[in-house]
């Protein structure tokens, strides 16, 4: 099928025969200090395949710099017996210089699809594109400057009211409240830490230029995450820009993950997570007394109100206010609705489990382990058998309940930890080992699963509340919300030990 043609809505025409998404080097030449532009093309070259394939001639004088090219003589300063392309001082050279134009994506640069000129890559914002689209490669930036981009914006933009500009500092303000911590990182020690070094790029910085660098959340404010030593990472103005609020294993390969957990402290698991993961564990009366003890004039203190009251409802945090703080915000009434709603629902799904129990005989969970004899124990299969068998019961597990998805009895990101829990006391995964259930799941293909499995948060959930075995768990301790919740795994891992239990081969 055709790709439909993109429509200009910016007023504001491309410059024709530029191709904006090729890279470029561009540096001055050794000989004559003339600049030499080289295109680069579509797909940017390893440091060897530079050094082998790469010749770039300056267009003034010819000089062709290139790992066979000798040291000109106008760099005299140059020991003479240094100066030939077999000499190993050359050799050091040339691989440097290389090394320098094709380090990463901030050494290259690129056309503007709208001025023309051809600018450094910092130059352009961040294309945000889709996991493995190949639409903006290799460098991945928007094809206009920032200075043309904001004379675009200028012409989108004027028919937004004050208020509607205002929108993403009052967001920022909210994230801020939200992740302020008594513990926050400071610039010297982190300056430090990262020995004044540009963690992305390498760059040496100056401490005393405090506008060149900045001390970047490694997991971002908007996710909740406050700025802890632990949480803090040393980066360049480039490199920060680009960094932008993007989650961590959007910006840094899975090397520099590593490295990065090894320098902070930050857990590899959370920082290495394909999807961003909010931070439930924050203190939202302590933001309420932050937003309201430091209220200044002209503060869009309604608007900051209205924000904060909408992010509290969306992520389930307004039942974690004092009484006092839910009414200061106008939403003492919401909470209680939402408690009466949830009382219902959990009167209809307890009826709902009185209908299930018709056709499973949950009695017989008990005596499962007396039964055990006439099941083939699960290490006497092979893998291929436990992992056919975990299959069929999870499709059954996927379509058990009513019509409506809602209605299923596995519908939820918390019911993966009933499936785990089940299947690794009856040996069909291993216990610990998340990477391994990870793997044998995403081997069976469940194209009809509605809730994908998150292996880091059913890794967080097992170790918090479930590490135990199923018939050890206990509501000992929990109230409100948290018992509703595990009421609802307990009985999901019943169903599907039952489901299990009953395609498990027999003697």
């Amino acid at each position: 099928m055709a790709r439909r043609s993109t429509v200009n809505k910016t007023g504001f025409a491309n410059k024709d025969g530029i191709n904006h998404k090729e890279a470029w080097v561009c540096f001055p030449c050794i000989n004559c200090g003339a600049t030499v532009k080289a295109n680069i093309g579509l797909s940017l070259p390893t440091l060897e395949e530079a050094m082998e394939n790469c010749i770039w001639l300056c267009p003034e004088c010819g000089y062709e710099h290139s790992i066979l090219s000798d040291i000109p003589d106008t760099m005299d300063n140059f020991p003479e017996e240094w100066r030939s392309s077999d000499d190993p001082h050359c050799q050091g050279f040339w691989t440097a210089f290389f090394r320098m134009a094709t380090k990463d994506v901030f050494s290259y640069w690129k056309h503007c699809s709208k001025c023309g000129r051809l600018l450094p890559v910092t130059c352009f914002d961040q294309h945000n594109d889709k996991p493995g689209s190949n639409a903006w490669k290799p460098l991945n930036r928007q094809a206009e400057c920032k200075a043309c981009k904001a004379a675009i914006n200028a012409n989108l933009n004027k028919e937004r009211t004050h208020e509607q500009l205002f929108e993403g500092t009052i967001n920022r303000r909210i994230g801020d409240l939200l992740s302020a911590t008594d513990n926050k990182a400071n610039p010297k020690e982190v300056f430090e830490l990262f020995g004044g070094k540009c963690f992305k790029t390498g760059k040496i910085l100056d401490y005393s230029d405090r506008k060149s660098w900045h001390i970047d959340h490694i997991m971002p404010s908007k996710y909740f995450w406050p700025l802890t030593k632990e949480n803090a990472a040393l980066l360049s103005n480039e490199a920060n820009e680009a960094k932008s609020g993007k989650w961590p294993s959007e910006f840094y390969t899975d090397r520099e993950l590593v490295a990065l957990s090894k320098i902070t402290g930050a857990p590899l698991d959370l920082i290495s997570s394909k999807t961003p993961i909010y931070n439930m564990d924050i203190d939202t009366n302590k933001a309420v007394e932050k937003l309201f003890g430091n209220v200044r004039e002209n503060s869009h203190l309604p608007k900051l109100v209205e924000g904060l009251r909408k992010v509290l409802i969306e992520h389930d945090l307004v039942r974690t206010l004092s009484p006092q703080n839910q009414k200061l915000l106008g939403l003492s009434e919401y909470q209680q609705k939402l408690d009466d709603q949830r009382a219902l629902e959990e009167f209809e799904k307890e009826q709902t489990m009185e209908k299930i129990s018709k056709n499973y005989d949950f009695s017989a969970v008990e005596s499962f382990g007396m039964a055990a004899e006439s099941f083939v124990p699960a290490n006497e299969l092979t893998e291929e058998q436990r992992i056919d068998v975990l299959r069929k019961s999870l499709i059954q597990m996927m379509n058990h309940g009513g019509y409506r998805a809602s209605d299923k009895t596995f519908c939820k990101q918390r019911h993966w930890i009933s499936i785990y829990r089940i299947a690794a006391d009856e040996g069909f995964t291993i216990d610990g080992d998340y990477r391994y259930f990870k793997h044998i799941v995403e081997g069976m293909n469940l194209t009809n699963c509605k809730v994908p499995l998150n292996i880091d948060t059913l890794e967080r959930s097992i170790k918090v509340g479930y590490s135990a075995s199923f018939v050890d768990w206990s509501e000992d301790g929990l109230v409100g919300r948290n018992l509703d919740e595990y009421n609802d795994i307990k009985q999901c891992a019943e169903v599907f030990l039952k489901i299990l239990s009953d395609n498990r081969p027999k003697r």
